[in-house]
């Protein structure tokens, strides 16, 4: 599977000239979503199920004939990877320091044309984007939309449209871990990775929105992401109303409607068929990015956040330093002229201000 998914990424390579530019124009086109692409990509790389996780993988980093990948040499890449606002001031700037391989592998993750992009949402559409599904237990409202744009002749696309033909189609919601949503923006929800299948196999969607996030608990994203570096996720899906590939609850079933069964909840839809089924939109519950963690034009603060536990001990070596230096002679004779000084400025304070 993994060789049949490889095969089908592989795209001419462009120049370093035009990957440079396609790059640069899709981070300044839309930051956000490059950000949260990027994000779902080290989520995956970063996960100990990164096997089934990080998929498809950079061909760049093929071994043992493209059946597995360079793991560590992944990991090593996305650790030199600047945050995005100064890599797009290094693009900018023509900086010489820029690492070819950070180029190859983000250029590689944002400007695929084998894969969907992601478009932001305005604030201002959310209640619109959100009103697709009619749920009613009220939720905390997302961090950021991201609407997911597929090819509109893709293969996935055609068989959907062909199920959809004189059938209605419904939205619903589809919750997982954030490492699982870098495979699943790209080859769409596949029922065989569900493993909760407590109603039978197949690809679990509800209409409550809290029921799907109970499913998708906070996890470790991008320590640079400006959306937030721990992240919950869950899918906004459309899907076909098909009688012989969706399962649900039904109180009253009229002939050739789905099928019905009265074991699974209601609000929860089981999908049988791949094929059925498009996650259109990803919706994101972020907590607010550390401000420190912004203020990357600052060498030093940026160096003290990226090594909190070697400046900790530089910081404690300088204290015990200090109390060394207090407690020797040329520390305490410092401090009888430091407080000679003192009390010669107070005496001459009280002599000028205070005394007739």
């Amino acid at each position: 599977m993994i060789e049949r998914q490889f095969s089908s990424a592989i795209t001419e390579e462009p120049t370093d000239e035009k990957r440079v530019f396609d790059l640069r124009l899709a981070l300044e086109k839309d930051i956000e979503a490059c950000d949260i692409k990027w994000s779902l990509f080290v989520a995956a790389a970063q996960s100990y199920r990164y096997h089934s996780r990080l998929n498809p993988y950079p061909p760049k980093y093929a071994i043992k004939e493209k059946s597995e990948y360079d793991i560590d040499r992944i990991r090593l890449t996305i650790s030199n990877v600047p945050p995005i606002r100064q890599l797009i001031r290094q693009i900018k700037n023509k900086d010489k320091s820029l690492n070819e391989d950070v180029l190859d592998l983000v250029h590689w993750v944002v400007c695929s044309k084998s894969f969907p992009t992601l478009r932001s949402i305005a604030k201002q559409e959310f209640e619109l984007t959100l009103k697709k599904v009619d749920y009613i237990t009220p939720v905390s409202v997302p961090t950021h939309i991201f609407e997911v744009v597929s090819q509109p002749n893709s293969p996935a696309e055609t068989k959907f449209r062909q199920h959809a033909e004189n059938r209605n189609k419904l939205y619903a919601f589809h919750g997982s871990k954030i490492d699982s949503f870098y495979s699943i923006v790209n080859f769409g929800l596949q029922q065989h990775l569900c493993k909760t299948a407590l109603f039978g196999n197949g690809i679990y969607l509800s209409s409550e929105m809290h029921v799907s996030l109970s499913f998708s608990p906070i996890g470790t994203g991008w320590k640079s992401s400006l959306n937030g570096t721990e992240l919950s996720c869950i899918a906004l899906c459309e899907f076909v109303d098909h009688p012989q590939h969706l399962k649900c609850h039904l109180k009253d079933q009229q002939p050739n409607e789905r099928k019905n069964d009265q074991h699974i909840p209601d609000k929860y839809f089981v999908i049988t068929n791949n094929d059925i089924v498009r996650v259109r939109y990803l919706l994101i519950f972020a907590k607010s990015p550390d401000k420190s963690m912004q203020i990357y034009r600052n060498s030093v603060i940026n160096w003290i956040y990226n090594n909190k536990s070697v400046a900790a001990m530089i910081f404690y070596a300088i204290i015990l330093l200090s109390v060394g230096l207090a407690n020797s002679r040329t520390g305490q004779y410092f401090r009888q002229m430091f407080w000679q000084k003192a009390q010669r400025f107070i005496s001459d304070l009280i002599s000028k201000y205070f005394l007739l």
